[in-house]
């Protein structure tokens, strides 16, 4: 049955009757799944896209090429998660054993007195290391405390 409701054979590319193209309504639906495999397995798809969620449909809906195709993208998904998370905790340590690093004010000063300033290099100099050492203190404070602050300046002047 086509558009005009009269039965067509197979082989025919128009309809006799109409003169409709019979291509268009011949076509195949575009997913390689089944109708039936993706109403059953639409919460397995879903869930292979949640973390390590995952491995639900993993081992629940082995058989379903539905469901195996996005496990195959949760995966994937998964993989670059862990990979964007170990990055940003390398990182995140690097920063802070920087910032560590630097709390005696001598690693990673400012130098203005090679940026010309008014010609009194050794005042300049002396600024760009108070600046320098104010930063580090106020981020100590912040990832510290003072307490613990206050507990490491007095151990350091013993």
């Amino acid at each position: 049955m086509r558009k005009c409701s009269k039965n067509v054979e197979n082989e025919s590319r128009f309809c006799p009757a109409c003169g409709t193209d019979l291509k268009m309504y011949n076509k195949r639906s575009s997913s390689p799944f089944q109708n039936e495999d993706i109403q059953e397995n639409k919460m397995m798809a879903v869930l292979a896209y949640f973390g390590f969620l995952v491995f639900i449909p993993l081992f629940a809906a082995k058989r379903s090429k539905f469901a195996r195709y996005h496990v195959k993208q949760g995966l994937i998904l998964l993989a670059a998660e862990i990979l964007f998370a170990i990055c940003y905790c390398i990182l995140t340590v690097y920063f802070l054993a920087f910032i560590l690093y630097c709390e005696d004010g001598q690693h990673g000063t400012l130098s203005v007195s090679s940026a010309g300033g008014d010609g009194d290099s050794e005042r300049d100099e002396w600024k760009s290391k108070e600046a320098a050492s104010d930063w580090q203190d106020s981020v100590k404070r912040n990832y510290i405390g003072q307490k613990s602050l206050d507990r490491l300046n007095k151990s350091s002047k013993r």
